[in-house]
């Protein structure tokens, strides 16, 4: 009986609250509408206004984050992953467009017991916020 019960309420547990979003695995993320900032306020921006992505794979393994949609199809490295207080926390420095002067620093934080994510990134006189969600990924 005690068996049935287990395996009953493991087949109508979601797989999400299974998954463990700990980097282990590739991801795939979506960062909702951005927030963009400057020293006169923020505004809530479309991701296409701001180049962001609407989709990102992260593998943390290979030390990669990769636009899936908008975003001009970039690939980032991830220059460092760290555990914090259940949080994966992964930050770079990207480089931008040759010639323009867009280079910013990122930082993603991925709760890795819901997958929740959020993305700041600062560049000149700007700050980018994003929140979201991550889901695992198979390429």
């Amino acid at each position: 009986m005690i068996k049935r019960a287990v395996l009953l309420f493991a087949c109508a547990t979601p797989v999400t609250a299974l998954a463990i979003f700990d980097g282990s695995h590739p991801l795939l993320c979506a960062p909702g509408p951005y927030h963009q900032c400057t020293a006169d306020g923020c505004e809530r921006m479309p991701a296409d206004a701001v180049g962001g992505p609407r989709f990102i794979r992260i593998d943390v393994e290979g030390a990669t984050i990769e636009s899936v949609e908008g975003g001009a199809g970039r690939t980032s490295v991830i220059d460092h992953a760290e555990h914090v207080d259940g949080r994966l926390v992964l930050q770079g420095v990207e480089d931008g467009i040759d010639g323009v002067r867009d280079g910013l620093g990122y930082s993603i934080s991925i709760d890795e017991a819901s997958g929740e994510m959020v993305f700041s990134a600062a560049a000149d006189g700007a700050s980018f916020t994003a929140f979201g969600a991550c889901t695992s990924a198979s390429y």
